[in-house]
């Protein structure tokens, strides 16, 4: 497994394995709504603070986040990330293993 930063060159393949996790995750939550679309991941490319992982060039995973902030969790030392529902994703053979990695 390879882990590289986010880029822009990434957020065709990113955009569609975040569409496949949320349907399949459609499949257990009958709730969630059809979409055909995630919000764009342009910006969490140009922030600098996310990771790709790829296996054989093919990407496996991504993990991006916002700036991070302070106060998290109301606590006055704790700095704090956020990463948004569709601003990660990985397939899901040894999806914690991918996770654990990035």
């Amino acid at each position: 497994m390879e882990i590289l930063n986010f880029e822009k060159k990434h957020v065709k393949e990113a955009t569609s394995l975040a569409l496949a996790n949320y349907y399949e995750e459609r499949q257990f939550v009958k709730v969630l709504p059809e979409v055909c679309d995630i919000p764009d991941l342009n910006g969490f490319a140009e922030n600098g603070l996310g990771v790709a992982a790829f296996e054989n060039k093919k990407m496996i995973g991504f993990l991006c986040c916002d700036e991070p902030f302070d106060n998290a969790f109301r606590a006055t030392d704790v700095r704090g990330i956020f990463s948004p529902m569709g601003a990660n994703a990985a397939v899901s053979e040894n999806c914690s293993k991918i996770y654990a990695a990035m």
